[in-house]
């Protein structure tokens, strides 16, 4: 879970790192196989009036704190150095990228994005915002979030090489949600969100390795998550480079922090590949 602290870096974001933006300013395409179209999801969608395509316009006037729509202001104050939105970012194992890179239908990236959405659902049910007014300062329940769910089918190349099969989902989560009690757009409440995040990551495993199981594949656990029986480990080695070279750059900069980890993944990184 990242947060994104500037309308400008959410903008950028979108345009250079989740979808390239065509002219006509729509992300309804398929960019080599590797990414699929852009798409709302959440309970806010409807009631914005949002469809299921993601337009960068769309998008744009979000990150500006405006109505998707109309184009007004969407919630009553916009701070200069406020959280635009957060990304969270869901991988599937090295064999389930690999199986689905070969499978001849969409079996397993259907899994994938059901499990990511179920996991979602439960996200957006925990959501929350604070009351103000009237002397309160408390957190309530909303239930209503707006994301961008974006689907890539391929990692980051490592220098010299092409890239692995990496399956993985942006689901951008817009700061904004709806409260019943004053009846307006609100900022929302994510410390609990985040806080939670290991649930919700231990979740999205159970639901993914459920859902192969009835498609009638077996699993094993690993230390972080799970791989599919079959799926040789030469294999998983051979398709994880971008994994072997932040661990190099780990183990020569001895840094073992998450965080720290994180930061080493964005600065060392080469751009993404279009064909």
């Amino acid at each position: 879970m990242y947060q994104c602290k500037s309308a400008a870096q959410a903008k950028n974001y979108f345009k250079d790192e989740l979808i390239p933006e065509f002219p006509n300013g729509r992300t309804n395409y398929y960019v080599n196989d590797q990414e699929l179209p852009g798409s709302f999801h959440g309970r806010l969608k409807t009631r914005l009036g949002l469809k299921d395509d993601m337009t960068s316009k769309a998008f744009h006037l979000l990150c500006d704190n405006r109505h998707p729509v109309t184009g007004k202001p969407l919630t009553p104050r916009t701070k200069q150095n406020r959280t635009i939105a957060y990304d969270l970012n869901f991988h599937a194992p090295k064999s389930v990228s690999v199986l689905n890179v070969l499978s001849k239908n969409s079996h397993i990236i259907d899994a994938f994005r059901d499990s990511v959405h179920d996991t979602m659902l439960r996200i957006e049910a925990d959501a929350k915002t604070r009351l103000r007014k009237k002397g309160q300062d408390c957190d309530t329940p909303t239930g209503q979030l707006l994301w961008g769910e974006f689907v890539h089918q391929s990692a980051r190349p490592v220098k010299n090489s092409l890239s692995d099969p990496h399956l993985h989902i942006h689901c951008v989560v817009m700061n904004q949600t709806w409260c019943a009690i004053d009846r307006q757009f609100k900022a929302g409440q994510f410390r609990d969100i985040q806080r939670d995040m290991p649930y919700y990551q231990a979740l999205f495993h159970k639901t993914l390795s459920d859902r192969l199981i009835k498609l009638g594949y077996a699993v094993r656990t690993t230390k972080n998550a799970f791989e599919v029986v079959g799926v040789p480990e030469q294999v998983i080695r051979l398709f994880s480079k971008r994994t072997d070279e932040l661990g190099q750059l780990a183990k020569d900069y001895k840094i073992t922090n998450a965080n720290d980890l994180d930061t080493l993944g964005t600065r060392y990184r080469q751009k993404k590949q279009k064909t």
